[in-house]
């Protein structure tokens, strides 16, 4: 996720969270590129654990680098099978769909899944 801010997409990734994790069948991890945000609280209940967080300032500067390595030290020690990004800013985390499949590849995750909203 993007963040915690009240906007379509973020409510759209928290409800597709809430249904996975009430089914029982999932091990659900969150993330997010910043950390805070009015929809925070609605996830706390849901016991996930840790949700962290990789801010950016920029997608081309030594912070961006940093923080993708973390993720993909997260999805690898998380063992992720499947990963879903769900809007604007996650999708190109990495520069570009080749780049996120390289991820995700380097992760060790089966799958991945975008969704794209329009603005």
């Amino acid at each position: 996720m993007d963040s915690f801010d009240e906007g379509g997409s973020e409510r759209q990734a928290l409800e597709l969270s809430r249904l996975l994790h009430g089914s029982g069948k999932y091990e659900l991890y969150l993330a997010s590129l910043k950390p805070e945000g009015v929809l925070r609280s609605s996830i706390e209940g849901l016991n996930l654990g840790e949700v962290p967080s990789y801010p950016l300032k920029s997608f081309y500067d030594r912070n961006a680098v940093i923080q993708l390595r973390r993720f993909v030290h997260h999805l690898r020690s998380s063992r992720v099978d499947i990963l879903h990004t769900h809007d604007f800013y996650t999708n190109i985390l990495p520069a570009s769909q080749y780049e996120l499949h390289h991820v995700v590849k380097l992760a060790g995750c089966a799958t991945l899944r975008s969704n794209k909203h329009k603005s």
